[in-house]
């Protein structure tokens, strides 16, 4: 199952950022446009060690 926004798009609609930084992985994503119902929802994961 693929992460989705309010607006039912999947997470990676559109580009994606990747960032690590003391063992954490996050995933920023922007999946919907500006003219969605909900406009443009911002999307954070995490992955931390253990987790």
């Amino acid at each position: 199952m693929q992460p989705r926004s309010s607006a039912g798009h999947v997470a990676t609609r559109n580009p994606v950022h990747l960032e690590h930084e003391g063992g954490t992985l996050r995933l920023w994503a922007a999946p919907d446009d500006d003219d969605e119902i909900a406009g443009t929802e911002l999307l954070v994961y995490r992955a931390a060690p253990g987790s």
